[in-house]
């Protein structure tokens, strides 16, 4: 009976000390009422808790994503020696927006999961437009772009130069900006007609990030320029993500070319071995 009763007692401990730490983690990420709703009442289907706690973890899963979203669009660079198809300029709408996103949320104290990956983002751009200028043969505009957008991410986290509400401006100018940034990729696509170097993973993985990010958005995030902004990038990055089934990449085109020249100088090979063999003939006659 004693053994029974010590055993029974230290898997009592165990239990206790993983639901403690459970709920830790679950107050830490979530929040504490949700916590104990779970890992005290053992309500698991509350209905609030639930849907906080999926749009946490989205959130979260989103700005992990974020880490290596823009990697595989680097990497196709980097490997192809160009960025044809890459527009500069759809890239620095695309930081300007990060860079007020990240500094108005931060100023505002809206959760990190809501935000976050705009942080990781707004870094893997930064290379992404030094390998555009470099590539292009223009890398000297990549140091002006970088000083405005550095210098104005700090000026923006102090309200001694930029108030709330310029900066709730900045936010709404952001909207048609975000825009113009996707516009000016589709615009590219479309006049090369080629989505040139473009990588799909990265067009996918941004399609689907923004689609997470609108759920976690309407579900912690009480801010309509926000939400508006969102869904506008949403649907835009729909359009770039099947633009690849409309038009080939530069890659492909490249290797035709390659074939078809490999072509041309076979058939030219054979035309000079038949000379050779007709003058060969004539001789031997």
């Amino acid at each position: 009976f004693q053994f029974f009763f010590f055993f029974s007692l230290q898997k009592r401990v165990k239990m206790d000390a993983v639901l403690n730490t459970l709920i830790t983690i679950m107050s830490a990420l979530v929040s504490e009422d949700c916590a104990n709703k779970f890992f005290v009442e053992f309500d698991f289907l509350h209905h609030e808790c639930l849907t906080l706690s999926i749009s946490k973890a989205l959130g979260y899963a989103i700005i992990l994503g974020a880490l290596i979203v823009k990697i595989p669009q680097i990497v196709k660079i980097l490997k192809a020696n160009s960025a044809k198809g890459v527009s500069l300029m759809s890239q620095v709408f695309e930081l300007t927006v990060s860079v007020v996103s990240v500094s108005r949320s931060y100023r505002l104290g809206f959760p990190f999961s809501t935000w976050g990956e705009s942080l990781f983002i707004a870094i893997q751009l930064f290379a992404l437009i030094f390998l555009i200028t470099y590539y292009n043969k223009n890398l000297m505009l990549s140091l002006p772009i970088f000083v405005v957008m550095i210098g104005g991410f700090f000026l923006m986290l102090d309200e001694t130069y930029v108030s709330d509400d310029l900066h709730t401006t900045l936010q709404s100018v952001c909207i048609p900006l975000n825009a113009l940034s996707r516009l000016t990729q589709l615009y590219t696509i479309f006049t090369n007609k080629s989505t040139g170097q473009l990588s799909p993973i990265t067009s996918t993985l941004n399609f689907v990030g923004t689609l997470g990010r609108l759920f976690t958005t309407l579900k912690e995030v009480d801010d309509l320029a926000t939400l508006v902004n969102i869904i506008v990038v949403c649907s835009l990055n729909f359009f770039i993500a099947i633009s690849f089934m409309l038009f080939k990449s530069t890659n492909k085109d490249n290797k035709g070319n390659k074939t078809k020249g490999n072509n041309n100088k076979g058939n030219s090979n054979k035309g000079n071995n038949n000379k050779g063999k007709k003058k060969n003939t004539k001789k031997n006659k």
